[in-house]
């Protein structure tokens, strides 16, 4: 389950998706946390220092630019490490809870678009190997 953090969005928190999660308690559901939407409607890092991380079946690392809470939408994302997300925070909590799967990069950037595929694929990976490194290197 991917909650979207738009303020039509019935499910628009990491919190409200997690205790739908919690509530359905089967191992084949659980959660996409996408740092973007966890931004985007203010969800509380509460929340993710509480969950259990077998919960979490994706995670989408990106970022975005600063704008006010309800007002984002996908074409603000920007590379991780250059917008208004506390990424490192987010990632210390994954690292805190015991998340270890994997992340993959989620934009929606027009002018992304238009990039060279080598020129994209590259500036994904070296942003975000730069931010997962320092709290997952060390453990």
């Amino acid at each position: 389950m991917e909650f979207c953090g738009y303020p039509n969005c019935s499910v628009n928190t990491f919190g409200q998706a997690y205790d739908i999660v919690e509530a359905v308690n089967r191992e084949s559901v659980g959660l996409v946390l996408d740092c973007f939407h966890f931004y985007a409607m203010n969800s509380d890092i509460r929340d993710l220092q509480q969950a259990d991380p077998d919960n979490i079946f994706l995670f989408h690392i990106d970022d975005c630019e600063d704008l006010p809470i309800g007002s984002l939408r996908d074409h603000h994302r920007v590379w991780p490490g250059e917008g208004a997300i506390p990424l490192k925070r987010i990632l210390d909590t994954l690292k805190e809870i015991g998340y270890g799967e994997m992340a993959s990069i989620e934009l929606f950037r027009p002018e992304y678009w238009e990039w060279d595929a080598d020129r994209t694929i590259q500036m994904g990976k070296e942003t975000t190997e730069k931010m997962v490194r320092q709290p997952f290197e060390a453990g």
